[in-house]
């Protein structure tokens, strides 16, 4: 056919269009294979996110029903009896004062009388004057705790604090709950409130288990956003000019599948990943805290939702029509496209395959697919050829062998999502504090190993020390569950010792263990629940 092509011209343009098509389509395949798995791990990254977040608030729900729960069991017949309100409140006091997270606690009487109020101001705790004290009689959250049974307890929405009849500033999100008193002769005497202050919770969600690729919203089960990247968007039902900014405005059929329940999917308008928290009655019996008790609530039902918007690098992952995909590829490889030949598209295809399988089997002979360090393979393998070299070189290196303590405890009591994260930390921290140069292993389970290289033992015990230092730091400021612990066995090499691996990683274990003898004296790595 091109033998019979007179024009130059012509033959430019079929030969260009032939090798055009042949290398795009080279191209438009790996890419698809890419954006497939790049998509299916975006996913599931999201969707880990979402549960962590979820979980996060529905703990943090959990606590308040506890105390709320506690304080029912024993106070309710002291109040119920008019009992001295002065011992009541002291003990109140010191309840707010540790728990640094109560507005106020009160007791209102069947009247709507305020009787006792406790204040908290994030500085100290004190019991508000008899003389200032209200009615709140008419108040939602009275009517409400006022005609639900004993066992029960009352869960408001998630709102802004008022003042004086006009919105709290700074906002001050705060969730009321409440539960009734009776008497013994089962009459209504009163209600138990804690105005609870949301603020720190919500900080928590936004700054635990953060997304690289998604924009992550919590919204209320009328779409309104409780906390968003856009602060302004915030809390929508409390303006008047914002009644308009919702989830269900902006995205109205993603919102559609969102109140169905948990899922992912995928539209024009991005990726979604989305949760629902709610607080129901098996959740609540399953922490014995009151018998048969049963949640009143209007709007314990949020959403956390994860969202890669269309505008979003990480979007591209998941275009799906070949067309919007070749656009794609045509903006991101033009160059590319226009100097592959058709042998350079045979041997692209064959290397991307072949490449594609020996990094994947590289990966998971090389790493810890939980941890992302080394595993126990490779560290051996790294050993070895330090120890060859040694051979030839004088240079030393030391080898810490690092056991995390409590870690059974913690997956026995807390559950494994815990211990996994404990994991995961102590990782993330040797990760930080070790130098480029040195190589952190997980030899399986509880077990690490780190090897530094070109340093001796006292060198490393430094670097160790830093180590623990950032553990302590964490177990300050994020009041973790559990505390992070490690006990570790530093062992030194020089190529005049003429050691085994074996022994080395044995010599470093028995220390480790001998440490490991004294701190489990004293060591609890479960906090007391308070």
């Amino acid at each position: 056919m091109i033998n019979k092509v007179n024009k130059p011209i012509t033959y430019f343009l079929i030969s260009f269009l032939i090798i055009f098509i042949l290398s795009f389509s080279v191209i438009f395949i790996m890419e698809k294979e890419i954006s497939k798995s790049k998509s299916e791990d975006i996913m599931a990254s999201e969707t880990r996110i979402v549960t962590t977040k979820t979980q996060i608030l529905e703990d943090a729900l959990y606590r308040i029903i506890g105390d709320l729960g506690y304080l029912n069991h024993v106070y309710s017949l002291k109040l119920s009896e008019n009992l001295d309100s002065d011992e009541i409140a002291a003990e109140w006091i010191e309840l707010a004062k540790h728990k640094k997270i109560y507005d106020q606690i009160r007791y209102i009487d069947k009247n709507g009388n305020e009787i006792i109020k406790i204040k908290y101001d994030g500085a100290k705790a004190y019991r508000v004057d008899d003389d200032t004290l209200e009615n709140k009689k008419d108040r939602y959250y009275f009517i409400k705790t006022e005609n639900i049974k004993y066992d029960q307890i009352y869960i408001s929405p998630m709102d802004l604090n008022m003042k004086n009849n006009s919105i709290e500033k700074p906002f001050k999100p705060v969730i009321r709950f409440s539960t009734p008193v009776y008497s013994q002769n089962g009459n209504f005497d009163g209600l138990i409130i804690l105005n609870y202050l949301a603020k720190p919770m919500i900080e928590r969600f936004n700054t635990i288990a953060c997304s690289e690729n998604a924009d992550i919203y919590l919204i209320n089960k009328d779409g309104y956003f409780l906390s968003s990247k856009n602060k302004e968007d915030e809390w929508g039902f409390m303006f008047e000019d914002k009644h308009d900014i919702t989830y269900s405005i902006l995205y109205p059929k993603e919102w559609e599948q969102i109140k169905l329940g948990e899922g992912q999917i995928v539209t024009n308008n991005g990726v979604f990943t989305f949760k629902p928290i709610y607080i129901d009655k098996n959740s609540i019996d399953n922490l014995n805290i009151m018998e048969e008790s049963k949640v009143i609530s209007e709007d314990v039902k949020w959403f956390v939702v994860s969202h890669i918007n269309q505008n979003d690098l990480a979007y591209k992952f998941f275009a799906t029509s070949p067309i919007s995909l070749g656009a794609i590829i045509l903006k991101d490889n033009l160059p590319k496209i226009l100097l592959i030949s058709l042998v350079a598209f045979l041997l692209a295809y064959l290397i991307y395959v072949n490449r594609r399988t020996y990094f994947k089997v590289k990966y998971y002979s090389e790493f810890d697919s939980l941890t992302q360090l080394y595993n126990r393979r490779y560290g051996y393998n790294k050993i070895k050829a330090l120890i060859d070299r040694d051979e030839r070189r004088s240079n030393i290196f030391s080898i810490c062998f690092i056991d995390i303590n409590g870690l059974k405890q913690i997956n026995d009591y807390l559950g494994h999502s815990y211990g996994d994260e404990l994991i995961i930390t102590v990782a993330e921290v040797m990760k930080k504090q070790i130098r480029d140069e040195d190589l952190a292993v997980r030899l399986g389970g509880d077990e690490f190993l780190i090897l530094f290289k070109d340093v001796d033992a006292d060198e490393s015990e430094k670097i160790w020390s830093r180590i623990v230092a950032n553990f302590n730091e964490i177990n300050e400021k994020e009041k973790r569950p559990y505390i992070i612990s490690a006990s570790h066995g530093i062992i030194e090499y020089d190529n005049n010792q003429k050691r085994a691996i074996d022994d080395l990683i044995t010599k470093a274990d028995e220390k480790m263990y001998l440490e490991k003898e004294e701190i489990k004296r004293d060591l609890n790595v479960i906090r007391p629940k308070v």
